[in-house]
């Protein structure tokens, strides 16, 4: 009885989260690579939090037209979604025993130099 309850308690603390990426008619996203010589790199840091092990939030939106469109962008191609591990990240989890999870994600793409 004792094992049953240890481990039901030990798979409440195990928790998974995700992210979901969705786009806006705020700014227009392209994934297909659009290469002239007018076009620039960019580069978006995007930070979100999970809290208690990742159970909450259970998923986290980030809308990514609207996250360039808050910078000045209405035209973005070549987009790529990265998540950054920082040292911060770490030492948030270690210091606050994951109950304060950070999660940090660089989204670069190209440009009209025109916007």
């Amino acid at each position: 009885m004792i094992k049953l309850i240890t481990l039901l308690c030990l798979t409440s603390l195990a928790s998974c989260s995700s992210t979901q990426f969705q786009s806006s008619k705020k700014a227009s996203i392209n994934f297909d690579k659009i290469t002239t010589e007018e076009n620039e790199n960019i580069a978006i840091e995007v930070s979100k939090s999970f809290y208690m092990w990742g159970n909450f939030p259970k998923v986290q939106t980030i809308n990514v037209g609207a996250e360039f469109n808050e910078k000045g962008y209405e035209k973005v191609s070549n987009l790529e979604i990265k998540e950054i591990d920082v040292l911060s990240k770490g030492v948030w989890m270690f210091m606050t025993m994951g109950m304060y999870y950070p999660q940090t994600f660089k989204f670069t793409g190209k440009v009209s130099s025109t916007n």
